[in-house]
């Protein structure tokens, strides 16, 4: 079973490049996180459910939805099909 990652730390922001073209900027608060496009538009995800440490982190809202997974961010918006994105940049 691959090792799911750390859980990001609060204030940290990573940026991704994912597999269809998007990048994403998202920045992790704990429970919540908020994920900007280049062109301006973002939103406000938060967990539905507390995390165990062999888990992939979810964060979601009715139309968006991210998972850090063992092999990258995947990125589900709206009613497009889930990318895979790979971290290009972090910040604590």
């Amino acid at each position: 079973m691959p090792v799911q990652p750390a859980p990001m730390p609060v204030g940290s922001f990573a940026s991704y490049q994912c597999d269809d073209g998007t990048q994403v900027d998202v920045h992790f608060d704990g429970i919540a996180a908020s994920v900007s496009w280049p062109d301006g538009r973002s939103v406000q995800l938060s967990q539905p459910k507390t995390t165990a440490a062999d888990e992939p982190q979810v964060y979601s809202n009715r139309n968006v939805r991210i998972e850090r997974a063992a092999d990258g961010l995947h990125l589900r918006d709206g009613g497009n099909a889930e990318t895979l994105c790979t971290e290009t940049q972090a910040s604590a």
